[in-house]
């Protein structure tokens, strides 16, 4: 009698465990990006949590960042929206 293996279909990967960013204890003083994703009402969003942040923290600077579109990996020519130094970032990935 033959036998017949079966076999999972269902794969197993293996995530890498990457920590999180260190966390600043403050925004004050800080340099703060608002990273637009270009989804309808991110900048809306973003705008808020803006001033926000302003009138709590009393941030050096928060400006928000317009790549222009956004997908992975970031091609070379939006590069120099990100090369300014910046002490944290804020994105809105969701529609």
């Amino acid at each position: 009698m033959a036998k017949i293996k079966m076999m999972s279909p269902s794969a197993r990967s293996v995530i890498p465990q990457i920590p999180l960013a260190e966390r600043p204890a403050s925004l004050t003083g800080k340099r703060v990006g608002l990273l637009f994703n270009t989804k309808p009402n991110a900048d809306i969003f973003l705008r808020r949590i803006g001033q926000i942040i302003s009138a709590k923290y009393e941030p050096a600077e928060v400006e928000l960042l317009n790549p222009q579109r956004m997908f992975f990996p970031l091609p070379s020519e939006f590069q120099p929206v990100f090369d300014k130094p910046r002490d944290c970032m804020v994105g809105a990935w969701g529609d």
